[in-house]
């Protein structure tokens, strides 16, 4: 679990890097014009919104598991209004004692489907205008 969630963080952390990287990239072409820095900038695009994916997907497979895991217990899910900062102390299980964050699962499934969509078409899109130039 240690693992994947340094490989989740790690995701997180190089997404945001090519962001910054490929729009400083985008910033200096403005003022060079040299044409290199847009194809590096796509490249980093194309790494940012690949890396975006890939976390989307690792985390729309947890919320699917949680859901599974809270049919498969016929456990009540917790609703995010009934707590007030959205947060609650895990009383059982391997998260006992740790602070959890209250979501809604069905709603969490479709947005972070949403988004993996998103962001794969994105990334195919960038690799397309790349590969033009």
């Amino acid at each position: 679990m240690d693992k994947k969630k340094e490989w989740l963080k790690a995701i997180n952390y190089g997404k945001y890097l090519a962001f910054i990287l490929a729009t400083v990239l985008v910033v200096i072409f403005q003022f060079t014009a040299n044409s290199v820095l847009v194809k590096l900038a796509l490249v980093a695009y194309v790494a940012a919104f690949s890396m975006t994916f890939t976390a989307l997907v690792i985390h729309a497979c947890e919320i699917y598991n949680a859901g599974k895991e809270v049919k498969k217990e016929n456990a009540t899910p917790a609703k995010p209004e009934q707590f007030d900062q959205g947060t609650v102390i895990v009383e059982q299980g391997e998260l006992k004692g740790e602070m959890a964050e209250v979501v809604n699962v069905k709603h969490e499934q479709i947005w972070t489907v949403v988004g993996a969509v998103a962001s794969g078409l994105f990334a195919i899109f960038t690799f397309v205008v790349l590969v033009l130039l």
